[in-house]
């Protein structure tokens, strides 16, 4: 493969450039670099064409090439009218005629600039299939050279030099291959994942020679022969990031112009309701009446621009399950906004009672994450995640998407007929999802069983949009609104079927983590994150299964409320699996971490509440009731690992403060001063903090050390504000006074930073493999007794 990629995706971006250019001259009427900006496109036109007809002259694919060659004439051809209907314009804006007619050419040039964006992404889609093609292809002759080595190890040192002389240079080879991808990937993500790969096949296919060259000095050594299986094993995670990496998608061109408005508009809205209800939330506790009704006036009126900005968003948006979620969050936004409300009047009529200032407390919680969910969701590209991201987002929607088809067919509603065709786009969706995370799998019966259980739901579906009509037509007809609950119960079961499937730790009484233990020669961030993904698939099964006793529960205040507990374990769980994904991305990331972490405890949170709701208090299960006692007991290793989390940023924000005073730049007195008295701050909190995670941990001699560290992290940030004080008043350090208080504040920072990250991973992972045994056995309890 040659640099032809890499060419043409820096001719790609210099198109896209020139393109926003010319559309934003055509939104300013500002034409004075008109003719520049069309010569730019012109030539970067002639030069993509160029060079995708060199990439389809390289590649071996036959179809490879005629599609490359498709794609050139599509953006030929798309740029031609775009700059047709450009030119239109300003014709228009030149002579000053015919100006009626400018909405009608202002509309056409908007599709033409889309048709160009999507002609771009359409040939950058073919060049990266290609691009999967030969990776794959070099993969597959890596490991079948690997596996020549694990077999010569056990044979003669002649065979093994043969073999490992292969293995070399097929790893030469696929590191070029996987370099050339990386390096004309626009997806960031993309090329860290290759070079994570390369990295790994590089390390680990001269340490597999070793441990082969060892084995074969010393033959039938059973610690050497597993030496080098773990070798294998760990060389064929580096090949299946590889080619993970090669499935991702480049930067998508095409966004529609419209669309980008409606979401910018929205996202905008959405962080200025953020603020509205944090000052009625005070305003609630401490305003006056009449500050009080002021605020829930705007804060209500701001609400409902940021349902309709929205629903404008939904309206344009063309991916079907992406819309679904923004109507998701459309309704959860709703629903929070009016339990805020009602929460915020109940305090101010009893402004004493405890209970209403934690329902206000939990209303604000739900109001804060409703406002991040539509900002999360109307600003995420869902083409660029993970197939298993994608996957889950999509199984999400269409659980939600057949609800709101139910509810509104049985009460008659006329949008009922949009919903089941909104249903059938989602469920095509959630297939074509399915069969993407299936074709990453390489157990042949799990990849069936995906396959399988996606296509029941396409079939399902198909049942209950079969079924509308008839109920709409007729309210009456019992038969067609049994079919209709049937299949709506039938897409739940199948739909959960499939996310069972997926998972690589499914079992028959659910996720099975219980043989788990921590691996101290693998990644533990990777660890976490994969027990993270199981202990989010149990928490959905717990729900599917509480949501089959809700037949069962005759007091309808205890089934609403089970209603909503079960609501909120989905979306936990799914707000849990989708910050495992964030943290697969970057895992030394500790935002990412905390993020993780504070998913799980409301996770946590929410499963208790549903198995308060769901049990019988007057005569709970044995099992279910051991569950929740171990379920509380764990509360407090959640909490810490959240302190653990608090106590990286706050340690990376001082580091970040002493080398801005410190650094060496010259700093004005007043700057010095201010940031002396932050640095000062934040050690005592950072002190305080590291003393809270001391109490808890059960070591004591890393209990000392962590309060020994807290106390010398407290006194140096005081020791480096009087420093930083003599420093702004001009005072020279020749004897290095400050400079050796800094360095030993660092040193000491870093240590314990190092400590606490290796630490609380390792408790991170067997807190999480406890608390996904644990609803494993309420699973278990429930379809005992069913």
């Amino acid at each position: 493969m040659s640099g032809n990629e890499e060419e043409m995706t820096t001719v790609v971006e210099g198109l896209v450039d020139a393109i926003s250019e010319l559309v934003l001259t055509s939104i300013t009427s500002s034409f004075g670099d008109v003719q520049r900006i069309c010569e730019n496109i012109a030539n970067r036109t002639n030069r993509l064409v160029t060079v995708a007809q060199e990439v389809a002259n390289a590649t071996q694919d036959n179809d490879s090439s005629v599609n490359i060659a498709t794609g050139i004439n599509g953006i030929a051809s798309s740029v031609e009218s775009l700059v047709v209907t450009f030119t239109e314009l300003l014709n228009i804006h030149i002579s000053r005629q015919n100006k009626e007619n400018l909405p009608n050419v202002q509309q056409s040039f908007a599709k033409a600039a889309k048709d160009v964006g999507e002609a771009i992404n359409r040939l950058v889609q073919t060049v990266d299939h290609s691009i999967q093609r030969r990776v794959a292809e070099v993969v597959r002759e890596s490991i079948a050279a690997t596996r020549k080595v694990q077999l010569a190890s056990r044979q003669e040192p002649s065979q093994l030099l043969v073999a490992a002389q292969e293995a070399i240079a097929k790893m030469n080879q696929l590191v070029t291959v996987a370099n050339s991808a990386s390096s004309s990937s626009t997806n960031i993500a993309r090329r860290v994942k290759f070079s994570e790969g390369t990295s790994g096949v590089q390390t680990h296919t001269i340490a597999l020679i070793q441990a082969a060259k060892h084995c074969c000095e010393t033959p039938n050594d059973p610690n050497l022969i597993a030496q080098v299986d773990a070798e294998v094993k760990t060389l064929s995670q580096s090949y299946a990031l590889l080619v993970e990496a090669a499935k991702m998608t480049s930067a998508y061109y095409g966004k529609a112009a419209e669309t980008y408005e409606y979401v910018k508009r929205l996202i905008e809205a959405a962080k200025t309701l953020e603020g509205t209800f944090s000052d009625l939330y005070q305003t609630t506790k401490n305003g006056t009446n009449e500050e009080f009704v002021d605020r829930a006036k705007i804060a209500a009126g701001r609400a409902m621009n940021v349902v309709d900005q929205a629903l404008q968003a939904a309206q344009v948006e063309k991916d079907p399950v992406k819309k679904q979620l923004i109507l998701n969050a459309v309704n959860e936004l709703r629903e929070a906004s009016s339990e805020f409300l009602r929460a915020a009047k109940e305090l101010r009529k009893d402004p004493n009672s405890a209970e209403a200032a934690r329902n206000l407390d939990a209303a604000q919680r739900r109001m804060d994450g409703a406002i991040k969910g539509v900002i999360d969701v109307s600003s995420t590209d869902v083409t660029e995640l993970p197939h298993e991201t994608q996957f889950n987002y999509a199984a999400n929607a269409i659980e939600s998407s057949a609800s709101i088809l139910l509810r509104n067919a049985v009460s008659q509603y006329p949008e009922a007929s949009q919903n089941a065709k909104d249903l059938q786009n989602i469920a095509e969706a959630f297939n074509s999802h399915a069969q993407k995370v299936a074709e990453e799998k390489t157990d042949p019966n799990q990849k069936k069983a995906i396959l399988q259980s996606a296509k029941e739901v396409v079939d399902v579906a198909q049942r209950m949009v079969n079924a509308v009509p008839s109920v709409l037509e007729n309210p009456d007809d019992q038969s067609a609104r049994r079919e209709l609950e049937e299949a709506h119960r039938g897409i739940l079961k199948a739909v959960n079927s499939t996310k069972e499937n997926a998972q690589s730790f499914a079992g028959a009484e659910g996720t099975d983590v219980s043989s788990l233990e921590f691996d101290l020669g693998k990644s533990p961030e990777a660890q976490v994150i994969s027990a993270s993904k199981a202990e989010a698939h149990a928490a959905l099964q717990l729900a599917s299964e509480a949501e089959n006793m809700l037949a069962g529960i005759s007091d309808p205040a205890r089934r609403k409320a089970l209603e909503n507990a079960i609501r909120e374990v989905r979306s936990w769980a799914e707000k849990v699996e989708n910050a495992a994904d964030e943290l697969s991305r970057n895992p030394g990331d500790p935002q990412l971490q905390a993020a993780l972490s504070l998913a799980q405890i409301e996770l946590g949170k929410s499963i208790q509440e549903v198995l308060l709701r769901a049990e019988d208090q007057s005569n709970p299960d044995e099992q279910v009731a051991e569950a929740m006692a171990q379920m509380k007991m764990d509360e407090g290793a959640h909490s810490n690992s959240a302190k653990q989390n608090q106590f990286l940023e706050d340690a990376q924000s001082l580091l970040a403060v002493i080398t801005a005073t410190f650094g060496g730049a010259k700093l004005s007195p007043q700057e010095t001063i201010a940031n002396a008295k932050k640095l000062s701050d934040t050690a005592n909190q950072l002190a305080a903090t590291l003393r809270e995670i001391a109490s808890k941990v059960s070591d004591p001699v890393l209990k000392e050390k962590f309060l020994q560290s807290a106390k010398i992290i407290k006194d140096g940030g005081i020791q480096l504000k009087i420093l930083s004080a003599v420093r702004a008043a001009g005072s020279d350090d020749k004897s290095g006074t400050v400079g050796n208080a800094v360095k030993g504040l660092q040193t000491n920072i870093q240590e314990v930073v190092n400590q606490i990250q290796a630490d609380s991973l390792k408790q991170k992972f067997r807190g999480i493999v406890q608390s996904t045994m644990n609803i494993n056995r309420v699973v278990k309890a429930w379809r005992r007794n069913k």
